[in-house]
C-alpha cells in the first residue's frame, strides 16, 4: 500500500483541472512526446500548488525533502511525472539548501518557484555513485578566475542523469576539487548547462 501524501487530494485536484492529465498512459506516443507533456504536467502541477495557495515556499525551505518526498508519493499514478518531483525537488532543490552558503539561497528560491529547473549530476559510467572515485575535475584557473571541468576518459562522463537531456537550466555537479596543482576532494559545483 502506497504512503499517503499530505498534498495528495490537492495534486488530484490539480491534475483533474487540466486536460494535460487525460489519458495518463503514453503507449501510442513517442519518447519525446511524452517527455513534452510530462514536463508540461510537471510545471502545471508545481506552479498551481503555489499560485493555489497549496504549498508555501517559507514551508518549502524548511523541509525541501519533505516537500519532494508528498509531491513524489502524489505523482506515483504516473512513474515519469514522480520522478520530476524527485529529481529536480528532492535531489536538485535538497542538495542546494544542504550543501549550499547564503549566496545560493536566491538559487533555492528560483528552484523552488520553478524558476530553475535542475538537475544532478553525481553518477558517471564507470563507478556508479561512488561519489569518492569520482573521475570529473574542477580545476580552478587563476588567470581567467574560472573553473574548467575536464571528464578524463568515456567511461568517466556522468551517466544516468534525470532531466539533464531536454529539461533543466542548472546541474549541480560532483567534481574533485584541484586549486594550485593540489586535490582537495569531491565538492559540488552549480552549472548552468542550457538557456531558460
Amino acid at each position: 500500500m502506497r504512503g499517503i501524501s499530505k498534498w495528495e487530494n490537492n495534486v488530484v485536484e490539480i491534475c483533474n483541472s487540466s486536460n494535460l492529465f487525460d489519458g495518463m498512459y503514453f503507449n501510442d506516443l513517442s519518447r519525446e512526446e511524452t517527455r513534452d507533456i510530462v514536463n508540461k504536467q510537471f510545471m502545471y502541477v508545481g506552479k498551481q500548488m503555489l499560485a493555489r495557495g497549496f504549498a508555501d515556499p517559507k514551508e518549502i525551505r524548511k523541509n525541501i525533502e519533505g516537500y519532494a518526498v508528498d509531491l513524489t508519493i502524489s505523482g506515483a499514478q504516473q512513474v515519469a511525472l514522480a520522478v520530476k518531483f524527485a529529481v529536480h525537488y528532492g535531489l536538485y532543490a535538497k542538495t542546494l539548501a544542504a550543501l549550499g552558503t547564503e549566496k545560493h539561497e536566491e538559487l533555492i528560491q528560483r528552484a523552488i518557484r520553478l524558476d530553475d529547473l535542475g538537475c544532478f549530476m553525481m553518477t558517471e559510467l564507470s563507478h556508479g555513485s561512488n561519489v569518492q572515485s569520482c573521475k570529473t575535475t574542477a580545476t580552478f584557473d587563476t588567470l581567467s578566475q574560472q573553473f574548467v571541468f575536464n571528464t578524463p576518459s568515456h567511461a568517466d562522463v556522468k551517466f544516468w542523469i534525470g532531466n539533464a537531456s531536454k529539461t533543466a537550466h542548472l546541474a549541480i555537479v560532483f567534481a574533485q576539487l584541484i586549486t594550485k596543482g593540489k586535490k582537495h576532494g569531491v565538492h559540488a559545483f552549480v552549472i548552468p548547462i542550457r538557456d531558460r
